[in-house]
């Protein structure tokens, strides 16, 4: 199919031998509108929209490359405050620091908690942080008023010290912008004796929200993890390590990057955030038709988004992928914010739904995903909970919250 100039969305499924070749559907594009100024203050332009996605690679000589060796504690002479309990604003300023673990273990392992309050020995205070245990290196940004109890590890200004972690040699916390160019990378298992992890946070705060998470990739089966990195994310890998550099994922025939379409094909789709969303939010907007300045669907979302479209409407969206709801792999609503549909997506039922963010968190649930949407229950979580009642076919939102499993 021709990625330069295309004039249907979905075309037929075709089974070729064993190899599935999805055409999907009917034709979607018709106009195409370059932006939504363009849509609201003048006539539509009669470009065919170009399907071509090949995001850009950022390169930089300034970041590590897999041969440069990571400075040891030895070689820094900045302020270091060993293990133990520091009060934020009063034993130490608030501000962006480096934990770098010491001799004391040889994996490299150190415990670094964030509480509220003056650390009690023995009391079985919960760190706000919400790591178990950390390896070799990790950020974290200080507040005033908390409290930080370091072990095992010498703690640093994160940008008065010479000590640069190298994710291509070592596992730890790195600062994508800092330590490792934004891009897209792959990430093999490093141990013999431990699966490989990573995390992926959008800051370095005790609070941080939790953008992506995997586990358990073994370097003894040959398995790694392709991963993507935007500036000022921050990278935690435990027994694995950054191998080579990678191409994103190529967009599949049936799928449609961010763009204005007429609709010439109805159906229910699925918008999912791409590479360039920050936090997983994206912009998506449908109009009456080209013409028409009255939006019927719109706003921001979350992840992912569901969306019944009508004939001879007009769809625009942002930082995100189109696709047809029958040939997307949706999120896991138990861990990812996002719109879900009860019975497909996860089973129908009382759900309980739990604040995964520091944000506000709210919950919707729509009687379908078209303009006339009806929404059915509309609440803010309190205390970070609810418990609400859903029926098949009903379409569940969730703004910073997830299903509790």
């Amino acid at each position: 199919m021709d990625y330069g100039q295309k004039s249907s969305v979905f075309g037929a499924l075709g089974i070729v031998g064993v190899a599935v070749l999805f055409l999907a559907g009917a034709s979607f594009v018709g106009k195409v509108i370059d932006n939504r100024r363009e849509l609201i203050e003048t006539e539509p332009a009669e470009t065919t929209q170009t399907l071509y996605y090949a995001p850009s690679m950022t390169e930089t000589e300034s970041y590590p490359s897999r041969k440069t060796t990571t400075k040891t504690v030895a070689d820094s002479a900045v302020t270091c405050y060993e293990s133990g309990t520091y009060a934020v604003g009063t034993d130490i300023p608030a501000g962006l620091y480096l934990a770098v673990a010491d001799a004391s273990n040889p994996d490299g392992l150190f415990l670094l908690d964030i509480y509220n309050r003056p650390v009690v020995k023995g009391s079985n205070m919960r760190s706000i942080k919400d790591i178990d245990w950390w390896q070799n290196y990790g950020y974290i940004e200080l507040e005033e008023g908390q409290y930080i109890e370091l072990t095992w590890a010498n703690l640093y200004p994160a940008d008065k010290t010479d000590i640069h972690p190298d994710p291509w040699q070592t596992c730890g916390m790195f600062r994508v912008g800092t330590d490792i160019a934004p891009g897209t990378y792959i990430l093999s298992g490093n141990s013999h004796d431990a699966p490989g992890e990573y995390s992926i946070y959008d800051s370095a705060k005790a609070d941080a929200n939790l953008i992506k998470e995997d586990y358990c990739f073994d370097p003894d089966l040959g398995e790694a993890v392709k991963i993507t990195l935007h500036d000022g994310e921050y990278l935690m890998t435990k027994f694995s390590i950054i191998t080579e550099e990678a191409e994103a994922d190529p967009l599949p025939e049936y799928a449609f990057p961010a763009g204005a379409y007429e609709v010439n094909e109805p159906g229910l789709y699925v918008a999912l955030a791409d590479d360039t969303a920050e936090n997983g939010s994206f912009r998506l907007d449908v109009y009456d038709s080209a013409e028409s300045k009255e939006i019927l669907i719109g706003g921001w979302s979350q992840n992912c988004r569901y969306v019944e479209l009508e004939e001879n409407q007009m769809i625009d969206f942002s930082d995100s992928v189109l696709y047809p709801a029958d040939l997307v792999t949706m999120p896991d609503p138990y861990t990812t914010p996002g719109m879900y549909r009860a019975g497909y997506d996860f089973s129908a039922g009382t759900c309980t739904i739990k604040a995964n963010s520091t944000l506000s968190a709210m919950v919707i649930v729509y009687d379908s995903a078209g303009k006339n949407a009806v929404p059915l229950i509309s609440r803010q979580l309190k205390d970070g909970y609810a418990e609400i009642e859903l029926h098949d076919g009903e379409f569940l939102e969730m703004r910073n919250c997830v299903l509790e499993s």
